[in-house]
């Protein structure tokens, strides 16, 4: 096996392993959800790819260390679902929103998160055809650190957990990773349930739609990774990691899919953004980042130098920056009175027990109540 393939295997490893561990570290529930989403996508990636190279026994899941695990057949599920398929006729699913209330109205398919001056952050949005299995995608996000403590025990001849977890502690340890945390605890957002239809114009399709969603939440997310851990490098004996190169990788992963959707041709939004992205970087961008992009795949590495990395991540910038403007151009955030209600109306079922359900039967009941709460304001 090429030395290319074990130094990107370890490198994306370790990383991914990394970010667990920060996630672990975070008692804000919306970060640690935004890099669970992250480690998903990830490790269905990098185990799918593990369990090509290495070969997994159909019947009892083992593969490397013997260690039995079901995953074979759900990391190729999870990875078509989320690389493969696009975004196309594909139709947004009414969801569940964050605020724990079942809406009765259709309509309110999005849960919005926007900032003190009502600026949209974020669009929570998950489409129907995302595989839901909790305990699966668990066991898949823990998946990493085993294959990377036997890479290195078994390959490097290196304590692998030892030395993974005292430089974890030491990073953690230093005064910028604890003000990151505290400040990732600390911000404050607020959810509004709200119909796509008050978000995107009338003359947006349903593909449009999913476009938009689907892809500026994995823009949204990457960025955000991207600037809690900023540039690190590392050496074990002579095996140099580089967080530039994982992230250059993860970055191309993205751009393709936005791409995969502008080859259709059916979406008019992808067909608006390509026309606008193609102008703005340079014409050997798009085969160099499927080159990176194809790394995903180990069995053959195509070697890129830092200034050449240092490149395509700066066109890569560019093309997130140029994506996220594009996305935020085509949605708008307006609060109605029905905004404040939702609110009002989380925090009276947690502090009173009482069920959805039971909310729902009688809402105009406690409609009214809102309102006299109002008054005595």
């Amino acid at each position: 096996m090429q030395v290319a393939t074990f130094v990107e295997i370890v490198n994306d490893l370790w990383f991914t392993s990394q970010i667990l561990e920060l996630k672990k570290q975070l008692t804000n529930d919306y970060q640690k959800e935004l890099m669970g989403l992250f480690l998903i996508e990830q490790s269905t990636i990098v185990v799918h790819e593990m369990i090509k190279l290495f070969g997994v026994d159909e019947k009892s899941g083992n593969y490397i260390d013997g260690t039995v695990i079901d995953l074979a057949k759900y990391t190729k599920r999870m990875r078509k679902s989320l690389l493969k398929k696009s975004s196309s006729g594909r139709s947004h699913t009414k969801l569940r929103s964050t605020l724990q209330i079942d809406l009765t109205n259709d309509d309110y398919d999005l849960t919005v998160m926007v900032d003190r001056d009502d600026i949209i952050y974020d669009i929570i949005y998950i489409h129907a055809n995302a595989p839901e299995n909790f305990e699966n995608n668990d066991r898949l996000v823990s998946q990493p650190p085993i294959l990377l403590y036997f890479i290195l025990n078994e390959v490097f001849k290196v304590p692998g957990e030892k030395l993974f977890l005292d430089h974890v502690n030491k990073m953690f340890s230093k005064e910028i990773f604890r003000k990151l945390i505290d400040e990732l605890d600390s911000q404050e957002f607020t959810n509004f349930p709200k119909s796509s239809q008050d978000i995107f114009n009338l003359d947006a399709t349903s593909s449009d739609i999913s476009f938009l969603l689907t892809h500026y939440r994995r823009v949204f997310t990457i960025c955000r990774i991207s600037e809690y851990f900023k540039a690190q490098n590392l050496k074990i004996g002579k095996l140099k990691l580089s967080f530039d190169r994982y992230m250059t990788k993860v970055y191309s992963v993205a751009i393709v899919l936005i791409g995969n959707d502008c080859l259709t041709q059916e979406i008019n939004y992808a067909n608006e953004f390509s026309d606008l992205i193609s102008q703005k970087l340079e014409p050997t961008f798009f085969s160099q980042n499927r080159e990176m992009r194809n790394n995903i795949h180990y069995k053959e590495i195509t070697n890129f130098d830092e200034l050449a990395i240092k490149s395509l991540r700066s066109q890569q910038e560019v093309y997130f920056e140029e994506f996220l403007f594009f996305a935020r151009e085509k949605m708008k955030f307006k609060q109605n009175e029905y905004d404040d209600f939702f609110k009002w109306a989380v925090d009276f079922i947690h502090k009173n027990g009482i069920t959805r359900e039971h909310f729902n039967d009688n809402r105009q009941k406690y409609y009214r109540m809102y309102i006299a709460s109002l008054a005595k304001k």
